[in-house]
C-alpha cells in the first residue's frame, strides 16, 4: 500500500509559442482596460433607471434587473482577468465561484431579453381602458 502512495507521476509542461502568450496577454490587457469603462457606463445606466419615473413598473423592474446583471458580469470578468494576471497564468480557467457567477449572469442575460419581449407583447395586446 505504501508503494502506491510513494509512486509519483511526472507532470509534463507544455511550452506555448511566444506568439500565443503575447496574444493572450494582449487580449487580457484589452479586457482590463475596457471592463472598467463598461462597468461605469452600466452603473450610470442603473442609476438613471432607478431615478426614472416614466417607465411602466414591469418594464422598470426588468431593465433594472438586466442592468444589474450586466454590471455583475463585468465586475466578475474584470476580477477574473486580474486574478489571471496576478497569478502569472493568463490561460488559467479561473476560480469556480467566478465561473458560476459568469454562468448565472450569461443565462440571466439571455433569458431577460425573452422576458422583455413577452412583457411588451402582453402590454400591447392586453390594453386596459
Amino acid at each position: 500500500m505504501s508503494s502506491s502512495l510513494s509512486n509519483s507521476t511526472q507532470l509534463t509542461t507544455t511550452l506555448l509559442p511566444p506568439e500565443i502568450l503575447f496574444f493572450g496577454y494582449f487580449m487580457g490587457v484589452i479586457e482590463i482596460i475596457t471592463h472598467p469603462i463598461i462597468i461605469c457606463i452600466s452603473l450610470i445606466n442603473l442609476s438613471i433607471l432607478i431615478t426614472s419615473n416614466i417607465l411602466h413598473p414591469n418594464l422598470w423592474l426588468l431593465l433594472i434587473f438586466q442592468s444589474s446583471i450586466i454590471s455583475t458580469f463585468e465586475i466578475q470578468r474584470w476580477t477574473m482577468v486580474l486574478l489571471k494576471f496576478t497569478g502569472g497564468n493568463i490561460f488559467r480557467p479561473g476560480d469556480q465561484i467566478l465561473q458560476d457567477i459568469s454562468l448565472f449572469t450569461n443565462m440571466a442575460r439571455n433569458i431577460i431579453g425573452h422576458i422583455l419581449l413577452i412583457e411588451r407583447m402582453l402590454a400591447n395586446f392586453m390594453i386596459r381602458y
